[in-house]
């Protein structure tokens, strides 16, 4: 299969060209003929580990408070289809899929890609879950429908990063549509053609700004909101509705990127679930190299906030563009480096939870800012996105200057967390909300997904126990 750049996909058959398709019929063409016997089982372990992920971000989300916004939203109709997970209210699915992604958004700590500049998982795991619940579906079937999600979403979104960016448009909420209508036509049964008309629709469904970042709900609301579009589209589609064929060639592509053709190559052998990034730590991704170096000083060379003459942190170009200004409040803070930096070496870890006030307003913290600065290093710049690193030197007050470069943050494909740790950190976030026998309940489930019949337990106990349901 060769790539014509910015028109279609060429099929070649036996060395001679047979059928010329468009990039959405090819793609639905894969994700249609792909069944859960052709996927891998390590790619399998890979996307039950995000969506583990994702339910630690949501669980964070849902912690926050956030849930009590859009729960209440008065747009919302209140026809019962599928679950807000943990809350146990049952709303029509495309509104359940936008409220678990707009509150696990919140949390930003969702996973990511860095050659697509998204987070798939906020955009694909929601709806792929209420589609689950509507049709009966299997564990098995979920992880095929997430892991061919990923693969429309990550597809499309390598070929338009970082022009997508650079136009001001936002990444997650551009792809959401696509991968969303992906898992929900998968998992309701549509056919090649009417995925395909699912994908256009997808496809006229997308938009997102970066300028939202300026107002962090409204973000989330328009990744939600592209989850919805991209569920309706697999609904429209299922009903007969067409969509433009040639959607990607001759509008998405052009918009939001550069004219670009998809890698369609290696479709099939190689599974892209397994290549987006996980998050330990809260705050900007583009901070992570950092914090991951000041903590390995703080713990190696025992460095510590009072004994600190000077902090020097190179970054990218692409983490300069991210950066706030000044940590004046819960946002800039997670786009501040100088902030984010302190937290670590102060507290010995960085979350979202610990942004609060009090912190902002630390003494240690705001002395340690100070003492920070923060430039653009162009040999960082040579391999990204390739590499994702930092350099971090810390110059103490007895003259020794503490050295570190990362090349890539944990959670990275080449730097990965382990299934324990993800574990970890998918029990720590539950925690607040369930109680321990429930927790352990759904991890075991989680551990044996491809095994399950259907997904009624999970969603059984997946619920506060203050909930009316």
């Amino acid at each position: 299969m060769q790539g014509t750049p910015g028109i279609s996909l060429i099929i070649q058959k036996e060395g001679r060209l047979s059928v010329t398709r468009t990039l959405i019929e090819h793609l639905a063409l894969f994700v249609n003929e792909t069944t859960a016997e052709k996927i891998p089982s390590d790619v399998k372990e890979k996307a039950k580990i995000r969506i583990m992920d994702f339910l630690a971000a949501l669980a964070m989300g849902m912690g926050s408070g956030v849930e009590n916004f859009v729960l209440n939203a008065p747009c919302i109709p209140s026809s019962p289809e599928a679950m807000v997970l943990f809350s146990g209210k049952l709303l029509p699915a495309a509104d359940a899929a936008a409220c678990n992604s707009y509150i696990a958004t919140s949390s930003g700590m969702e996973d990511g890609s860095r050659y697509a500049g998204a987070h798939p998982s906020s955009g694909i795991i929601p709806p792929a879950l209420a589609a689950a619940q509507i049709t009966g579906a299997s564990g098995e079937a979920l992880i095929a429908a997430i892991i061919l999600a990923y693969e429309v979403h990550l597809r499309i979104g390598y070929a338009i990063y970082p022009y997508v960016l650079q136009r001001g448009f936002h990444s997650s909420a551009i792809l959401a549509p696509p991968g969303a209508a992906t898992a929900v036509g998968k998992l309701m049964g549509l056919d090649a053609h009417e995925l395909s008309s699912a994908l256009s629709l997808a496809c006229l469904s997308s938009g997102g700004l970066v300028c939202a970042f300026d107002a962090y709900p409204a973000k989330c609301y328009q990744i939600a909101r592209a989850v919805k579009g991209g569920f309706e589209a697999a609904l429209l589609a299922k009903k007969g509705m067409p969509g433009p064929a040639r959607a990607l060639e001759e509008g998405f592509l052009k918009a939001y990127g550069n004219a670009q053709t998809l890698d369609l190559n290696d479709l099939g052998s190689r599974f892209l679930v397994g290549e987006s990034y996980l998050k330990l730590h809260g705050g900007c991704r583009h901070i992570h190299p950092a914090i991951d170096a000041v903590l390995d000083m703080r713990a190696t060379d025992a460095v510590k906030p009072e004994n600190v003459a000077e902090i020097f942190v190179g970054i990218t170009s692409a983490a300069h563009a991210m950066e706030r200004e000044n940590a004046g409040n819960h946002t800039d803070a997670r786009f501040n480096t100088p902030f984010l930096v302190a937290v670590a070496l102060k507290e010995g870890e960085v979350s979202d939870e610990q942004i609060t006030e009090a912190l902002l307003a630390d003494k240690t913290i705001k002395a340690l800012c100070t003492k920070t600065r923060v430039v653009v290093d162009p040999a960082l710049d040579v391999n990204f996105p390739a590499e994702r690193g930092a350099i971090v030197n810390i110059k103490l007050k007895d003259g020794r200057t503490i050295h570190r470069q990362l090349r890539f943050p944990l959670g990275e494909p080449e730097n990965p967390l382990s299934t324990e740790v993800v574990g970890k950190k998918f029990k720590k976030s539950l925690s607040g909300i369930l109680p321990s026998d429930k927790i352990g309940f759904i991890y075991d489930f989680l551990q044996n997904l491809e095994y399950q019949k259907n997904l009624v337990p999970f969603f059984n106990t997946i619920v506060k126990e203050t909930s009316n349901r």
